[in-house]
C-alpha cells in the first residue's frame, strides 16, 4: 500500500490558491451587486490583499526551500529517471507561479496604498471608507493661470514668453551699431635696381 504524502509547500500552495479563487472573484463581482459593502472599502481591500500576499510569500518560500533541497546542482538536466525530471519541473513551475502571484499582489497593494495616501493628504479624510471604483486621484496642474502668483502673494513673473528665435529681430535705434569701412593704407614697393650677385 503506497501512502501519498503531502509536502508543506504543496499544502500551503493549495490553501493560498483555493483562498484566492474564493476571495478575488468575490471582490470583483460584489461591486456590481451591492454598493458600500464593507469588503469593498479600501481599508478592507488593503488588509485582504496584505493577508493574501503573506500567504503567497510563505508558499513561495516553502517552494524555493523544497527546490533547493531537491535540486542540488541547479537544474533538472542532472536527473536520470523521468520521475525525477517531472518532479523537478513541477517544482520550478510552482516556484515561478508563486513568485509571480506574490509580486503582482505586492505591486497592487503598494499602488493602492500610494494612491489612497495621496488622496488622504490632499484633504479627503474619508478615502479609506470608499471603494476603489470611487477613488479619483487628480494630479496638480502644471501651468499657472494669470493672477495665481498675485493671489498667493508672490511677485508677478517679469519674463515675457516669446517664441525663439524671433521672427523679426529688431535692435532699438539707440543700440544700433555703425560700421565704418576699414582704413586702407597704401604703400609703394619699389624693388631695388641692384640685386646682389651670387
Amino acid at each position: 500500500m503506497s501512502e501519498q504524502v503531502t509536502e508543506s509547500f504543496e499544502g500551503m500552495g493549495l490553501f493560498a490558491s483555493s483562498l484566492s479563487l474564493l476571495v478575488f472573484p468575490t471582490m470583483l463581482v460584489l461591486p456590481f451587486l451591492r454598493k458600500n459593502a464593507f469588503i469593498l472599502y479600501i481599508v478592507s481591500e488593503l488588509s485582504i490583499i496584505g493577508t493574501m500576499w503573506i500567504f503567497w510569500v510563505v508558499s513561495a518560500a516553502l517552494a524555493i526551500q523544497k527546490k533547493q533541497n531537491f535540486v542540488l546542482f541547479g537544474g533538472c538536466q542532472f536527473f536520470v529517471f523521468e520521475v525525477g525530471v517531472q518532479k523537478c519541473n513541477q517544482l520550478l513551475a510552482i516556484e515561478g507561479l508563486t513568485i509571480v502571484v506574490f509580486v503582482l499582489l505586492m505591486k497592487y497593494m503598494l499602488l493602492l496604498l500610494t494612491y489612497s495616501t495621496t488622496v488622504y493628504f490632499r484633504g479627503d479624510d474619508q478615502v479609506w471608507f470608499r471603494s476603489v471604483n470611487e477613488l479619483q486621484v487628480k494630479m496638480p496642474a502644471l501651468t499657472h493661470k494669470s493672477g495665481d502668483f498675485e493671489a498667493k502673494g508672490y511677485a508677478s513673473p517679469s519674463i515675457a514668453m516669446n517664441t525663439y528665435p524671433p521672427s523679426n529681430p529688431s535692435i532699438p535705434p539707440t543700440q544700433q551699431m555703425t560700421y565704418s569701412s576699414p582704413v586702407q593704407h597704401t604703400a609703394v614697393y619699389t624693388p631695388s635696381a641692384t640685386m646682389p650677385q651670387v
